[in-house]
Order: C-alpha cells, then sequence, then structure tokens
C-alpha cells in the first residue's frame, strides 16, 4: 500500500527539571490502493509534559487521534491520556 505522511514534534526544557513539548502526524494512504473498508486517513495530536527530579521522572501525555473511514463514511475518533512514571540510575 502506497501512502504519504510525517510526524513533527517540538520539545522545550524550560528548565533542568522540565520538558513541555507537543506534536502532529498524519497517514495518508493512495486511495487507489484501498479496499472499501479501508481508512482513508489518520491524523494524531498529541502534548506532553515530563518532570525530572533525580532519581525520579514522571510523565504525562495527551493524545487525540481521528481516523477517516471510507464505509461509513465518517470520521472516528479518540483521545488518550498516558501517565508514566519511573526512576532513572
Amino acid at each position: 500500500m502506497r501512502t504519504k505522511g510525517g510526524w513533527g514534534q517540538l520539545n522545550l526544557r524550560p528548565s533542568s527539571q522540565l520538558e513541555i513539548g507537543g506534536g502532529l502526524g498524519i497517514d495518508d494512504p493512495d486511495d487507489e490502493d484501498l479496499t472499501e473498508m479501508s481508512r482513508l486517513r489518520n491524523v494524531a495530536a498529541e502534548a506532553h509534559l515530563t518532570w525530572r527530579r533525580r532519581p525520579a521522572v514522571v510523565g504525562l501525555e495527551v493524545r487525540h487521534i481521528r481516523t477517516r473511514s471510507r464505509a461509513p463514511l465518517d470520521d472516528l475518533t479518540a483521545t488518550q491520556v498516558n501517565v508514566g512514571m519511573g526512576f532513572e540510575f
């Protein structure tokens, strides 16, 4: 299946302990390669925050996904929230 797409992301580090960022991506398959039930396009956007205070790391990410399907022609959406915690050593 032929497709075109990409992902772009920007991260900012306002302090040694904090990172803030966001990204946007798209996947757009060639319509000629698709079946009746295939997705026409996926778009995802995310924002994240990471806090480090050694040895602890805490992260939060919110991601929104929109998928356009061919049958029925409709947009399906989902929002996902991820929280992660760990230790760096």
